[in-house]
């Protein structure tokens, strides 16, 4: 297969940006019946009542913490957040300000057992981070001007059972940020209280919605968990806010849906489960996915021819064993990695494996019993595949490493860069 990159090197303009990840960790960590009635990679009926919780759990955690610290040591900015870390409260923050809110107070969900929230391991899908052109350093307000916003958060309408996730220290965070204008809110969590929108139209984030590495296109494989028509109406709301070049929302390069199903022929519950989108590596299960029409198959495959991004086509088992949840991630210096799971790495084929390593770079393997080579400050920033233990997780939350991580890319030394790197030293868990 003919790559576009050498190993380990970086695309044009990469060497100038860096990723954060922001992970939080459960109190506690358990199947989610609630969503396991549409997530078919959980435990489904007599398995949902054979597992432990407490020593699921612990083993959870420490998968958690160790994918953390592989990353840290691998040059990626983590932020870890923890629900009780420092007083964490049951209730959610306030209702932040928002533009599609007619009323900024009142509009916060019911309290709920902190206990109840396995799920909020899972991150990317209650809300997102994304830079804008300002805090790209491609703009700047006019003397005396209020601060314009360097970074846009989207808090995410979720389906039932995925509510109430946000550490209430993140949320109270961001509407500081908002207060000050160095952030904007984007509040959609209660989808039925927004114009345009209708009850039930749900869009877990960047599980659902699968963007473009410069994030001016968006992929999203329909589903319970992922609305078309939110999609449209969010993405109307996100992208003018991002000050970004890209096409109005419906036009025929910036949108693309499909359908996807497992083996069985049932809905995979996320976009992220399918496959995943690198700068220039790419990896869909093609044998699970459908289109409208030919021609928006083509359109599809159109997009990667155009942007020199090369294709894997998984299997379904591939897919199945999650090596379509995976994310590129870019250090300190530039370099770029690939985080994914031990079970999809061992389950992606011998080619698949070889083109990977070729064009990433040395595989780091990272879990609770796995020696971290380096420690404390030092990190190695030289790229590289990082493959984790998370095998608990997996096996009872039915996602992988992606959903795991909750990832902004900015340039190094812009206002982007520095405003997340103070929110991580805020936030961090320790």
């Amino acid at each position: 297969m003919q790559l576009s990159m050498a190993a380990g090197a970086s695309n044009t303009g990469a060497a100038e940006r860096r990723s954060y990840v922001f992970m939080v960790e459960p109190l506690a960590f358990y199947c989610n019946a609630v969503t396991a009635k549409d997530n078919y990679f959980q435990p489904q009926g007599d398995a949902l009542s054979s597992q432990d919780k407490h020593i699921d759990s612990d083993r959870a955690v420490a998968e958690h913490r160790a994918l953390a610290s592989q990353l840290q040591c691998c040059g990626v900015s983590v932020c870890r957040m923890r629900f009780g870390a420092t007083g964490e409260a049951v209730v959610p923050s306030p209702a932040l300000p928002s533009l599609v809110r007619s009323q900024s107070e009142g509009l916060g969900y019911d309290p709920v057992s902190r206990e109840a929230l396995p799920d909020s391991i899972f991150p990317n899908n209650s809300f997102s981070i994304h830079a804008t052109a300002h805090g790209k350093g491609l703009g700047a307000p006019s003397p005396g001007a209020r601060p314009k916003p360097a970074v846009v958060i989207v808090l995410y309408p979720m389906s039932p059972g995925r509510r109430n996730e946000i550490p209430r220290s993140f949320l109270l965070s961001m509407a500081e940020l908002q207060k000050i204008g160095t952030a904007r809110v984007l509040d959609f969590r209660i989808a039925e209280n927004m114009d345009g929108l209708s009850a039930g139209g749900f869009l877990e984030g960047t599980g659902a919605i699968n963007f473009s590495s410069d994030e001016t296109c968006a992929f999203v494989a329909r589903s319970l968990r992922a609305d078309e028509a939110t999609t449209r109406a969010i993405l109307g709301e996100l992208w003018p806010c991002m000050e970004r070049q890209h096409p109005p929302v419906g036009h025929s390069s910036s949108l693309y849906f499909f359908n996807a199903v497992d083996a069985a022929g049932r809905a995979v519950y996320h976009t992220n489960v399918v496959g995943w989108i690198g700068a220039s590596m790419s990896a869909w299960c093609r044998e699970s996915m459908t289109f409208d029409s030919p021609t928006e198959r083509d359109r599809f495959d159109a997009y990667f021819h155009a942007h020199g991004i090369t294709v894997l086509t998984l299997t379904m088992a591939e897919m199945t064993a999650f090596a379509g949840n995976a994310l590129e991630l870019r250090t300190g210096s530039g370099a770029m990695l690939l985080a994914l799971s031990l079970t999809a790495w061992t389950n992606l084929t011998d080619a698949h494996r070889v083109t990977i390593t070729q064009h990433y770079g040395a595989v780091r393997h990272c879990g609770p019993s796995a020696a971290v080579r380096r420690g404390g400050s030092g990190a190695d920033e030289g790229g590289g595949v990082v493959v984790a233990d998370v095998g608990t997780i997996e096996r009872l939350g039915g996602g992988s490493v992606r959903c795991l991580l909750a990832r902004c890319d900015v340039p190094v030394a812009s206002e982007s860069d520095v405003l997340l790197d103070s929110l991580r030293s805020q936030l961090h868990a320790r």
